[in-house]
C-alpha cells in the first residue's frame, strides 16, 4: 500500500482516497470522471471486492484491493482502520464519498486550512452535535493531518465504532472533549424542522491542542444554496441505493452520461 500511496500523493503527502464496492461501481465511475475534469490530484480507490478492482483496471484508476463483505457499520470500521494506517505512515488522507461530486478543485481551499482535521459541513446527525454547534462535522469529505494529536484522536474514534458509525463517533467524541467553534456570521438553512447554521468562512476550533476546521456549506454543499459562488463540492442528500443516487445526481446535472 505504501508504494501506491507514495506514487499518488502530492508533495505534502496528501492522498485523495475513495472507497467503493460492486454495488456502487457506476457512481464510482461517475465520481472518477468528474474529479478528473477539475483536478490534477491522482485519487486512489480502495476496492472492497474484485468486481470493483476490475472496474478500476478498466478505467486505469489507481486502486488498492482491501476486501470486505460485512455490514455497513463493519465497512465504516474497515475504512477507519485503513485511514488510521495511512496516518501512521505519515500520509495526509483526504477522504471523499463517491457521491460528493467535485464541481471545482476543492484542494486549494481545503489545504489552506492548517488544522489537524478539516471537515465538510453536514446537517443534523448526530443531534447532540447539531444542538451544540448548529451543524455537524460530515465524513463525506474530510482531511486528517498525521500529527500525534490526530492519530490519538482517530484511535479513540476507532474504539467507539463497535456501536456507532464514523460521523457520530467523531462528533460525539469532540463534544466530550469540549470542542467549540469560533462564531463568525452565521445564517440558517431549514432542514427537517431544524435550522442548520452555516457560515461564510470556515469555523475554527481547538480542544486539548487538537485543531479543527468546519468548512462553509456555500462551497462544500451538503444542503443546496443558490445565489452563491459556484461550489467546489456538491454532496446532495440521497437514499443509499445506487439507483437512487444516480437519479439525484442526474437531476442536479452531476452525472456524466
Amino acid at each position: 500500500m505504501r508504494d501506491i500511496l507514495e506514487k499518488n500523493c502530492n508533495p505534502e503527502g496528501v492522498i485523495v482516497c475513495v472507497f467503493a464496492d460492486h454495488k456502487y461501481t457506476e457512481v464510482l465511475s461517475n465520481w472518477l470522471r468528474k474529479q478528473a475534469e477539475v483536478s490534477n490530484a491522482k485519487p486512489v480507490v480502495f476496492c472492497l471486492d474484485r468486481q470493483t478492482q476490475s472496474v478500476c483496471e478498466g478505467l486505469r484508476a489507481e486502486h488498492i484491493l482491501v476486501p470486505y463483505s460485512g455490514d455497513w457499520l463493519g465497512f465504516m470500521r474497515h475504512q477507519m482502520a485503513i485511514t488510521l494506517e495511512m496516518l501512521r505512515m505519515g500520509f495526509t488522507p483526504l477522504i471523499s464519498d463517491i457521491d460528493a461530486i467535485w464541481v471545482r478543485d476543492p484542494l486549494p481551499t481545503t489545504l489552506q486550512h492548517s488544522q489537524d482535521m478539516v471537515f465538510s459541513p453536514g446537517t443534523i446527525q448526530p443531534l447532540v452535535a447539531h444542538a451544540k454547534w448548529g451543524n455537524v462535522l460530515c465524513t463525506g469529505f474530510f482531511l486528517l493531518r498525521p500529527t500525534l494529536r490526530t492519530v490519538s484522536f482517530i484511535e479513540e474514534v476507532s474504539q467507539r465504532m463497535n456501536n456507532e458509525g464514523d460521523q457520530p463517533a467523531i462528533n460525539r467524541l469532540l463534544i466530550e472533549k469540549q470542542l467549540d467553534f469560533t462564531r463568525p456570521d452565521l445564517y440558517a438553512i431549514p432542514f427537517r424542522n431544524h435550522d442548520v447554521m452555516q457560515s461564510y468562512s470556515a469555523r475554527l476550533g481547538v480542544t486539548k491542542g487538537l485543531s479543527v476546521a468546519l468548512l462553509p456549506n456555500r462551497l462544500f454543499q451538503r444542503l443546496a444554496e443558490k445565489d452563491e459562488p459556484t461550489p467546489l463540492i456538491i454532496h446532495p442528500i440521497a437514499p443509499k441505493t445506487q439507483e437512487a443516487k444516480i437519479e439525484v445526481l442526474k437531476s442536479l446535472d452531476l452525472w456524466n452520461e
